[in-house]
């Protein structure tokens, strides 16, 4: 696996990571937004932050911390409460002033071992359509087809038998969890536009039943 894709892989699968700001450290939970750059939850914003995702390879991330915008809110917010079903639900009300306010993590590059790798290598393509679309799509799938979510997880990706379930969808693949384990089916190639959504998971549902 190149530096890249072990990058690529850290920002979608990553529940958790060490953040580094105003020269104190904490452990956060992790999500990631449309794009691939991490949401957490955090009291305020900063112009310069390091976060660390943890595995074979660390992944050292470094940007700063924004409140996610008013109108990608719900969708970010969403997508963090489907990777921490418990997290509490916040409001476009609050402010970074506030705690816990769900922020994103602007992300400017990342070193993975040897590699430095900037942020538009990384992230990938994300639109308001494909906002709209996405939390549909995984509902939808999640509440009339668990039999294509557990051939994507066990037929496709090797995994062990599970109450496998899609928790995100994004241009380059889809997110799926069964209990405290998680994985990611990568799209190959990735979609070119967010229409083609439906066809995708259809042609690897009969992929996977083959």
């Amino acid at each position: 696996m190149t530096p890249l894709e072990q990058g690529k892989k850290a920002l979608r699968l990553a529940g958790s990571g060490t953040l580094a700001v105003d020269k104190g450290t904490s452990r956060v939970s992790l999500a990631s937004d449309l794009d691939g750059a991490p949401l957490l939850r955090w009291a305020a914003a900063a112009e310069s932050a390091v976060l660390t995702l943890e595995g074979e390879t660390p992944v050292v991330l470094k940007g700063a911390l924004e409140p996610v915008l008013e109108e990608t809110l719900p969708f970010a917010t969403a997508r963090y409460q489907a990777r921490h079903p418990l997290a509490e639900a916040k409001t476009g009300a609050e402010t970074c002033a506030a705690a816990d306010v769900l922020m994103r993590f602007a992300l400017s590059s990342a070193r993975i071992g040897d590699s430095v790798i900037p942020a538009e290598a990384l992230l990938s393509q994300a639109s308001a359509t494909l906002s709209q679309m996405e939390r549909r799509a995984v509902d939808h799938m999640n509440e009339d087809h668990l039999d294509a979510i557990k051939g994507y997880a066990e037929a496709l990706l090797g995994e062990p038998p599970g109450d496998w379930r899609m928790t995100a969808l994004d241009m380059e693949g889809l997110d799926l969890q069964a209990g405290a384990r998680f994985t990611r089916l990568w799209f190959d190639p990735p979609l070119a536009q967010p229409g083609e959504i439906r066809s995708r998971l259809v042609e690897l549902a009969m992929k996977a039943r083959a």
